[in-house]
C-alpha cells in the first residue's frame, strides 16, 4: 500500500498531466478555429516580418481577431499600442489608401497614379467609371462625341454610326475606296459627298448614275457605275447614254 505522501505525489502528477493535455487541446483548437476572414491563425503569415511585441500585437489584430475585416473595440487599443511601439501608422493587414499598395476594395494606389485605362486614380483609390461625353474614349466605348479626334462618326451613346457605302477620296495618287461599316475613311482620305461611289475607272468618287455598258456582240446593259462595265469586259459610255434594244448605247436622255 502507498503511504499518504506517495498518494499525494501521484495525484499531483496526474493533475499536471491533465493540465498539460488540456492546454494542448486548447492550443490545437485555437489553431484550427476559423477566424472572421475564414482562415485559421496558423494559415496566415501577414505578421511574419515582425518580431517581439510588434509580432504579438499584429498576430492578435490581424490573425486572431481579424480586425481588418471585423472591427471591435479591442482593435483600437491594439492599433494604438502597435503605433507606439513601431511608429508604423497601420498593421500589415490594414487596407490604407495612399500606401502605394493596391489592397482589397481598391482599383489603384496611390491617388494620382495612372489606372489601367489611362484615367487618373481618385483620392479614394478608385478608377473613374467610363463616362460617355467626357472627351476621351474610355474602356467599352468605341468613340466619344466630344473628343477632339474620332475614328468614326460618333453617336451620343459613344458608339460609331454605321455608315456606307461611303466613298473616300484619297487624292490624285490614291484614287478612292468605298467604306461600309463604322471605321470611316482611313488616314489620308476624305469622305466625299453623300450618294457618291468610288469609280476605279475614273479614279475618283462619282455620283451614282445610269451608265451604258457597251459590250461585244454588239450588246449592252445599263449600270450605275463605270466599274460595272469594266468588270464585264465592256466599255462604259458617257453619262446620259442608254442601252437600246438593238444592243447599242445612244444618248437619248435619262435611263428609263
Amino acid at each position: 500500500m502507498f503511504n499518504s505522501n506517495e498518494t499525494n505525489q501521484r495525484a499531483l502528477a496526474s493533475s499536471f498531466r491533465l493540465i498539460a493535455v488540456s492546454f494542448f487541446l486548447l492550443f490545437a483548437a485555437a489553431s484550427l478555429a476559423k477566424t472572421p476572414d475564414g482562415s485559421t491563425p496558423s494559415e496566415e503569415t501577414v505578421c511574419s516580418g515582425l518580431q517581439g511585441a510588434a509580432f504579438g500585437l499584429c498576430n492578435a489584430y490581424c490573425e486572431a481577431q481579424d480586425c481588418d475585416v471585423h472591427a471591435r473595440p479591442s482593435c483600437e487599443r491594439l492599433l494604438a499600442n502597435f503605433r507606439r511601439i513601431t511608429g508604423m501608422p497601420s498593421f500589415p493587414c490594414d487596407n490604407v489608401c495612399g500606401d502605394g499598395t493596391i489592397g482589397p476594395g481598391e482599383d489603384c494606389d496611390p491617388p494620382g497614379s495612372v489606372c489601367a485605362d489611362q484615367s487618373t486614380c481618385t483620392p479614394e483609390c478608385t478608377c473613374p467609371e467610363p463616362l460617355c461625353g467626357n472627351g476621351m474614349v474610355d474602356p467599352g466605348e468605341a468613340c466619344d462625341p466630344t473628343a477632339p479626334v474620332s475614328i468614326c462618326p460618333c453617336l451620343q451613346d459613344c458608339t460609331c454610326e454605321t455608315i456606307g457605302p461611303l466613298c473616300c477620296d484619297c487624292g490624285t495618287d490614291g484614287g478612292c475606296i468605298d467604306v461600309v461599316g463604322t471605321a470611316g475613311c482611313p488616314t489620308g482620305c476624305e469622305p466625299a459627298a453623300a450618294g457618291t461611289v468610288c469609280s476605279d475607272f475614273i479614279g475618283a468618287c462619282v455620283e451614282e448614275m445610269s451608265v451604258c455598258c457597251a459590250c461585244e456582240g454588239p450588246s449592252c446593259f445599263q449600270g450605275v457605275n463605270p466599274d460595272e462595265c469594266l468588270i464585264a469586259n465592256c466599255t462604259p459610255s458617257s453619262p446620259g447614254f442608254n442601252c437600246t434594244d438593238s444592243g447599242g448605247c445612244v444618248g437619248i436622255g435619262p435611263a428609263p
